[in-house]
């Protein structure tokens, strides 16, 4: 068995792609390809492997799954264990069910993106690598000074990742008491406690609250579930002129499905408000099941 160094690398995931390897370790097993999802995700030192929905899970699923956990477990030097998420993302906590398949029972790591560390727990809050793009186009996108409000705020990467590298402003809400915790953990570990704020509730009501003290530049919703019912409240927060960045989860059809995630957008925005609005960015940011995917949207308000 390989030793454990202890460290993890975020580089890793450059070096070799983690679905091309869950194929090469299936075919040398000679594995059911139907059953086996080749996603891997690489989460500090935690790697996770996911299961069609489709798919039941029952002994012979598992002793499959632990078949390519104790190979991965082998071959990445820095992995401490290896989970197989389960279930689809829960609408009330966002977080997913696990089961250990290889390694020790450990789910709590430290993330580093964009120079900045995050800890969290694979169990009790949500998290994507995939998202590692967004992260990084919003810190980039945001100008010096601004104020931003991190609707369902996770463990704090819209808000923390621009506060580390601008002079940015943020509040950060989440409901999920183990998110704020580890939000509050992880301004205390980047030392942004001056420039982010963390609330635990819900979003709308504490965002009505907010909106009636200060306004926003940026109000951003990367909860797809419930962004577009939480729009009224959104615009709201919003200064005289700001954007909005919407996450969304629609079905995906063979043409012109970014015009019609922007009608879509376009509907809901001229229910709620009188303002004029530019959406300015579209993007598909992954596919979340067969002809459904997850989408961003970025819109200019005045």
């Amino acid at each position: 068995m390989t030793s454990k160094t202890g460290e993890n690398s975020n580089e890793w995931t450059t070096m070799k792609s983690e679905r091309k390897l869950v194929r090469e370790i299936v075919d040398e097993l000679g594995l059911d390809k139907k059953v086996i999802w080749p996603r891997l995700e690489i989460v500090g030192d935690i790697a996770v492997l996911r299961k069609p929905m489709s798919i039941k899970l029952d002994s012979k699923t598992i002793v499959m799954y632990k078949k390519i956990a104790e190979i991965l477990y082998n071959r990445i030097p820095f992995i401490r264990s290896v989970w197989l998420a389960y279930t689809p993302v829960s609408e009330v906590s966002k977080t997913r069910k696990y089961l250990l398949l290889a390694g020790t029972n450990k789910s709590e790591t430290i993330y580093r993106e964009f120079g900045c560390k995050f800890k969290l727990d694979i169990r009790k809050v949500y998290f994507s690598p995939r998202l590692n793009f967004e992260h990084g186009w919003f810190a980039n996108f945001i100008q010096e000074c601004d104020s931003i409000l991190n609707m369902f705020a996770g463990i704090g990467f819209f808000s923390i990742i621009p506060a580390c590298n601008k002079k940015t402003i943020s509040y950060a809400i989440d409901l999920n008491p183990h998110a704020y915790r580890y939000l509050m953990e992880n301004i205390m570990i980047n030392e942004v406690e001056d420039r982010v704020y963390a609330l635990h509730g819900d979003s709308s009501i504490l965002t009505t609250l907010l909106s009636q003290h200060r306004k926003f530049t940026h109000v951003i919703m990367p909860y797809p579930e419930k962004a577009l019912s939480y729009l009224p409240v959104a615009i709201k927060a919003i200064e005289k002129c700001g954007y909005l960045h919407i996450y969304l989860h629609t079905d995906i059809p063979k043409e012109n499905h970014f015009r019609k995630v922007a009608n879509l957008v376009s509907s809901k925005l001229n229910k709620y408000t009188d303002k004029t609005h530019e959406i300015t960015r579209i993007r598909q940011v992954r596919t979340v099941g067969p002809r459904y995917g997850q989408y961003v949207v970025t819109v200019r308000i005045c």
